[in-house]
């Protein structure tokens, strides 16, 4: 029997060809990598004493990206970008352009993975390039979806379902079903971020029946955490924490800690809601720590914000203030806008909630000039997300994946496009209301004045507190920030 095994090891280690040894040291690296590191550094050092023997550059580049990709798998984002740019030097070398693409995707996604979004969307954009000029159809349609991550965390998020788009038509081109759920739970994701909850959850929906007929446990995880969050969003929690619990026991089953983390914050904020506050704290304290373990940055900051508000609610406003200042910090070193504004709000209620009237029309004031900028920028992306989904949806509306288009959407595209040939602009007299001040349209519909003008003018709205509502609905505010100009006049 030990013969037997020997023999098998033999015929693996000793291949027929020099390609098909190379091959097989590269799998055993492979193989080893993660559980067995030692292993798979001996392979490895065969590797390169092969290379030795048998000079061959494209070979050398092969063993770099593998390794390269090994790390960036392990999260090892300093090595992966060490190595990539080993190969990228060698690639340029060759004037092999498919593997400067591949060696530039790989140190973009640790660059995505580190914070540093400007830097992978740059790099995500030149392989982009290279795969679209070589007719690399999968390539390109896995960097149209990492250009697509990129913009989302950088909040752009009209800009990113574009990209979302793009890739998924290519992967249904090439008939690549796990393509497409991927960037399903995109775009579904950016529909819960605009607060379409029905759209984000016919999403989710259409990605878990794919990863079901795949088998794909990760996917089929995934899908059911997002399940989770539509339904939270929609405040159905019961059903939003059967979800989250399908999707933690696959991920514990899996061992997938990231994915773990996730949903416990998320459950964690179902408890919270429900005012389970002992339970909420349990789960946001689990998550975080599997989210320091795994450098999770944007991960700590979200959970760190949930803690904080979950101490204000409870009056424990130290812990609070503690919490909240933490999650700010590490917002403001990944510039994640969303988590910066939120943190902004949530200190303003902190101070306010303890009467500390300067720190608190500080953080007001910040979150009000932060929220401002966003809103205006969020007015926009919602108006080019409606473009692109009416355009996507007279282009693909005979493909499979558009069956899940409802009704609604069907009707507010319509009303998108009558509203996209008006000129606007307003002439004549305007019918309005002495008493509440809406206006009445065309149509005879009573409408306030900001949707109005919206709907029939060039205006956007930004948002602030005239001094007569500073004092009616924030009279201590009122008082000190009076004082505290009488007192900068006074100097």
């Amino acid at each position: 029997m030990g013969n037997d095994k020997n023999n098998s090891q033999k015929i693996i280690l000793e291949p027929n060809s020099k390609s098909e040894k190379f091959e097989t040291l590269k799998n055993l690296i492979r193989e080893n990598f993660n559980k067995n590191p030692d292993k798979a550094k001996i392979f490895k050092n065969k590797a390169i004493e092969f290379l030795k023997e048998n000079p061959d550059k494209n070979k050398e580049v092969e063993l770099i990206e593998l390794e390269s990709d090994l790390y960036l798998k392990q999260r090892n984002y300093f090595k992966t970008i060490e190595l990539a740019k080993k190969g990228l030097i060698l690639s340029e070398v060759l004037d092999d352009e498919i593997s400067k693409a591949s060696f530039n995707s790989i140190i973009a996604k640790a660059n995505l993975s580190s914070g540093r979004f400007d830097i992978a969307l740059e790099m995500f954009r030149q392989s982009s390039e290279i795969y679209n000029k070589y007719h690399d159809k999968k390539n390109q349609a896995e960097m149209l979806n990492e250009i697509g991550r990129s913009y989302r965390k950088l909040s752009n998020y009209s800009t990113a379902l574009e990209y979302f788009i793009q890739s998924m038509k290519i992967y249904q081109e090439i008939n690549d079903p796990p393509g497409v759920a991927l960037n399903l739970n995109h775009i579904g994701i950016i529909n819960i971020i605009f607060e379409n909850f029905q759209k984000g959850k016919e999403c989710f929906e259409n990605s878990l029946e794919i990863w079901k007929k795949l088998n794909d446990l990760k996917g089929i995880a995934d899908a059911y955490n997002n399940l989770g969050l539509a339904y939270m969003h929609m405040e159905k929690y019961q059903k939003s924490m059967n979800y989250y619990q399908q999707s933690l026991n696959i991920k514990q089953k899996i061992s997938d800690n990231r994915g773990i983390a996730n949903t416990l914050n998320n459950m964690g904020n179902i408890h919270n809601e429900l005012k389970n506050y002992d339970q909420a704290l349990h789960c946001y304290q689990q998550a975080l720590d599997i989210k320091k373990d795994n450098s999770d940055n944007r991960g700590m900051a979200s959970t760190l914000s949930n803690m904080g508000l979950l101490y204000l609610k409870i009056k424990k406003t130290d812990l609070a203030i503690q919490f909240a200042n933490e999650s700010l910090n590490i917002s403001e070193k990944i510039q994640d806008n969303k988590l910066i504004s939120i943190n902004y709000e949530l200190l303003y209620k902190i101070y306010k909630s303890i009467d500390d009237f300067s720190q608190s029309l500080k953080y007001l004031k910040l979150f009000s000039k932060f929220n401002d900028q966003i809103y205006s920028e969020e007015t926009e992306k919602s108006i080019t997300e409606k473009q692109i989904i009416f355009k996507i949806e007279q282009q693909e509306k005979d493909k499979e994946i558009y069956k899940l288009k409802n009704i609604e959407l069907t009707n507010s595209n319509q009303k998108l496009e009558q509203a996209l040939k008006k000129v606007k602009k307003l002439t004549g007299f305007i019918p309005i209301c002495p008493k509440c001040k809406k206006i009445r349209d065309d149509q005879g519909f009573w409408e306030e004045v900001e949707t109005y003008l919206y709907l029939h003018s060039d205006t956007q709205f930004t948002h602030g507190l005239c001094p007569d509502c500073m004092q009616k609905y924030f009279p201590e505010l009122d008082q000190y920030s009076n004082s505290l100009t009488r007192n900068s006049d006074g100097k």
